[in-house]
């Protein structure tokens, strides 16, 4: 009896064995296997691609110094700020890499805008052709936030190889969508989705493909139900084309704030709206060294340090 089951069961085994192998041998079976495993290599190489297209091409740091009229360090600035300081003659170039200025400056600069930066990515340290400019604050708030919050402030603008940028970029959409949630009604969404529209779009393509072929039951219901839609009593080819382009994820919801719009309104909405937006800007800095880590950031870079524009 344990013979004849063992036998049995080497039959199975080696019938098991065939049919494997005679899957792999599919060419629909090599395809798709084929497309599951290379989907992240095929997104690493269109990444490759869009690398020249998304690099800064020109370095961010010239490291130009910018002295005081009694020759002390004010800041390091770029070349096209120095060049303007001279062409304006507010100040006199002392040599190729430094300028001092004609006037009395106001107030005393953070450490960090006295600071020489190097052009290599902030997290790992890489000097690369390929460096890219990431926002710890995403552009799409800074754009929003009052003029002392964005002008000439570039404390939360740092250099990533493509590599790095790429992470961090994940991880600010992340959180980019959590504070969606945070601060969205779920009842309101971009798109109103209009399931009789959705019927008579289908209705609507399939008279223009298939008329000819359909029964005249179902021609005259598929008629019926269009004209009733649109609250038309002559269907014309105008609106059977009209409808079968409608957009079949729905109609734009007018009551819909775009994130950034959102967020904002949000943080206007706390308060003292400066005091909301201060801390917003913390908050993202704070995420930035938490998420990636970063090891070489520019000497005198702080969370709490150059939030606005005082000048």
């Amino acid at each position: 009896m344990n013979d004849k089951y063992m036998a049995m069961v080497d039959v199975f085994f080696f019938i098991g064995v065939i049919s494997y192998h005679k899957a792999l041998s599919n060419p629909k079976t090599k395809r798709k296997s084929h497309q599951h495993l290379t989907r992240e290599e095929y997104k690493d190489y269109r990444f490759k691609l869009m690398i020249p297209k998304l690099r800064m091409k020109k370095v961010m740091y010239t490291n130009h110094q910018m002295l005081s009229n009694q020759g002390d360090l004010l800041a390091i600035i770029s070349d096209k700020k120095a060049n303007w300081y001279v062409a304006k003659e507010l100040a006199d170039r002392i040599d190729e890499s430094t300028i001092k200025l004609r006037f009395t400056a106001k107030g005393k600069p953070p450490d960090f805008t006295r600071a020489k930066k190097t052009n290599s990515c902030v997290c790992c340290g890489k000097d690369t052709d390929g460096y890219m400019r990431h926002f710890i604050v995403p552009k799409c708030y800074k754009q929003l936030f009052p003029m002392q919050f964005k002008s000439h402030l570039s404390h939360d603008i740092v250099i990533l190889c493509p590599q790095c940028n790429r992470e961090a970029g994940r991880r600010t959409d992340y959180r980019m969508k959590c504070l969606d949630r945070q601060f969205r009604d779920p009842k309101i969404c971009q798109r109103i989705v209009d399931k009789n529209l959705v019927r008579v779009r289908s209705m609507a393509s399939a008279l223009l493909c298939h008329a000819e072929k359909m029964p005249p039951a179902v021609l005259a219901k598929y008629t019926r139900e269009i004209l009733d839609y649109y609250s038309e009593t002559v269907l014309t080819d105008e609106l059977l084309r009209n409808c079968a382009e409608e957009d079949k994820y729905g109609k734009i919801n007018k009551d819909f704030v775009e994130h950034a719009d959102l967020i904002y309104e949000n943080l206007c909405q706390v308060g003292d709206g400066d005091c909301a937006i201060t801390d917003f800007i913390k908050t993202w800095r704070k995420w930035f060294i938490q998420d990636m880590k970063p090891r070489h950031m520019p000497e005198g870079w702080s969370i709490d340090s150059n939030i606005r524009n005082t000048e």
